[in-house]
Order: structure tokens, then C-alpha cells, then sequence
């Protein structure tokens, strides 16, 4: 059948990965839906027949590349992560490699699933544009994806990828304290965007 075969495709390919589902009719009861899913892997799209979803809660970090007091941010992204995975069905954390802030944030969603379980969540590297050592992405990430395809170029493809992290999300947690940068455009486009924003560097009171 055409869901044994892209079962089939998802197993061989580790970074497969759907990025966009629409459920069109249910088929089969309650239990299963007819969903139409664009599945991006490298340069090539493919269509397939998937189960109906849980409800997923999609979170990206944005940040300076030089970051200063790590373990405090480290230590409120932990605790929110914590939080979140307590409250949704599942939820993917979006980050980039570009900087201080991706690392850390990564590091501190690591930590949280460690402490209270990964079955419900993910980590998720978003790449602006394929490279070379991806395969050692693969062994910290729980997936390696390529939302952009192989068209954008590189020079935007950074921002572009920043848009559609954001455009994708119900959270953005940012670390932004400067008024000019990738991180500060990236908080922007989300206030334009309307998605709910956490900037971690601005001190509670």
C-alpha cells in the first residue's frame, strides 16, 4: 500500500521529516485521518498517507552568537522546557546552530529531557542550507531538518530559515538585547508574526 511504502521510506531515511500536514477527510473511524503531508528530505519532496496528530506545541530560539550570563539563560531554558513538556502532548523545540544562544538553548532542552523523559518532545536542528557534517548533527539532535529546500540562496537563506522557524511556532524565546543583528530581526519578524514571545534577557521584577 502507499502507507507501508512511505513507512518504508521514513525508516530508511532518518532525517525524513514532515513539515506540513492538512487533514482532509477521516478514513477509517475516529481513529485515522486522510492527511495530505509534504515530507522534505534533502532536495526532494515526497506526498504520503498519515495517522491523525497529536496536538504538537513548536518552540524556536533566537539569541546573540556571544552570550553573557550562560548559566542563568541555560538555567531558564531548562525550567521553561521542563514546564512546557509537563503541559502539551508534544512539543518540538526549533534551533539553529549559529551562535552562543543555539548551543546553550540546545544544551538546556538536553537536559530537561533527560531529567523528565524525551517521549514527548524533540529536538530539532532547522539548517538554513545543507552541510557537509550533518551525519554528526545526527548524534546530539533528535532530528536534522532542511525546511527550505535546496532554491534559497545562501545568502538569505539564514533569515528565510529565521522566518519560517518563526512562522512555524507557538513560542519564540529569544535572548535579544541589542537593536540590530539576525537575533533582533528575527524578534521582530515575530511581533509582526503575532507569536507569543519569551526574551529571556530582560530581568523580572
Amino acid at each position: 500500500s502507499i502507507l507501508l511504502l512511505l513507512n518504508l521510506i521514513k525508516c530508511k531515511f532518518r532525517t525524513v521529516r514532515v513539515f506540513y500536514t492538512q487533514s482532509v477527510y477521516s478514513l477509517f473511524g475516529d481513529n485515522w485521518s486522510l492527511r495530505f503531508c509534504a515530507v522534505n528530505f534533502g532536495c526532494r519532496t515526497f506526498l504520503f498517507l498519515g495517522e491523525k496528530g497529536m496536538n504538537i506545541y513548536r518552540v524556536s530560539f533566537f539569541g546573540h552568537r556571544a552570550l553573557t550570563s550562560i548559566r542563568e539563560t541555560e538555567d531558564k531554558i531548562e525550567r521553561l522546557a521542563k514546564e512546557l513538556m509537563q503541559k502539551n502532548d508534544f512539543v518540538e523545540f526549533y534551533v539553529g546552530r549559529n551562535g552562543d544562544y543555539d548551543i546553550y538553548a540546545a544544551s538546556a532542552v538536553k537536559r530537561a529531557q533527560k531529567a523528565i523523559g524525551s517521549q514527548n518532545s524533540a529536538l530539532v536542528l532547522v539548517l538554513p542550507y545543507a552541510v557537509k557534517d550533518v551525519e554528526y548533527y545526527k548524534d546530539f539532535y533528535d532530528e536534522v531538518i532542511l525546511p527550505l529546500g535546496c532554491d534559497t540562496h545562501f545568502k538569505n537563506a539564514i533569515s528565510k530559515r529565521n522566518e519560517w522557524m518563526i512562522e512555524n511556532s507557538d513560542l519564540v524565546v529569544a535572548f535579544v538585547q541589542k537593536k540590530y543583528g539576525g537575533a533582533h530581526s528575527a524578534l521582530r519578524y515575530a511581533e509582526k508574526q503575532g507569536v507569543e514571545i519569551i526574551n529571556l534577557s530582560i530581568r523580572e521584577t
